[in-house]
C-alpha cells in the first residue's frame, strides 16, 4: 500500500496549479523498480476444514500433499504428544499417530 500511495503521490503532484493559474514544478520522486519486475503466480485462498483440536506452538511440515502437524498444546497445562494429518488433495483431515511423550512438546528440525 505504501508503495501505491508513493506511486499516485508522484503522478499527481507532479504539476500544481497556483492562485493565478500558472503550472508549478514540484521535485519528483524516483522509485527503484526492484520488485516490480519480478514474476510471481498469482494464488487464490482457499479456505481448508478447521483442525482436529485447537493446538498453541504446535510445528508442521509439508511433505508433497500432506501436511503433518506436531505436537503443541492445548492449555498450558495439557500438552499434546500426537501428530495430525493433513490431506490437501482430499481436503480432509485424517491419520493420525503417537509420539513419545517426551517429546511433546519439543521444537523439530526436520
Amino acid at each position: 500500500m505504501l508503495l501505491f500511495a508513493a506511486l499516485h503521490h508522484v503522478c499527481s503532484n507532479s504539476q500544481r496549479e497556483d492562485v493565478k493559474g500558472r503550472k508549478e514544478r514540484t521535485p519528483e520522486r524516483f522509485l527503484s523498480a526492484t520488485f516490480a519486475d519480478l514474476p510471481a503466480p498469482e494464488l487464490q485462498w482457499e479456505e481448508m476444514p478447521p483442525a482436529l483440536l485447537p493446538r498453541l506452538d504446535g510445528a508442521s511440515i509439508q511433505i508433497k500433499y500432506l501436511q503433518y502437524v506436531f505436537a503443541g498444546c492445548r492449555t498450558i497445562d495439557y500438552v499434546h504428544s500426537h501428530v495430525d494429518i493433513n490431506n490437501f488433495t482430499s481436503n480432509t483431515w485424517g491419520g493420525r499417530f503417537d509420539m513419545p511423550k517426551e517429546m511433546g512438546h519439543s521444537h523439530l528440525v526436520l
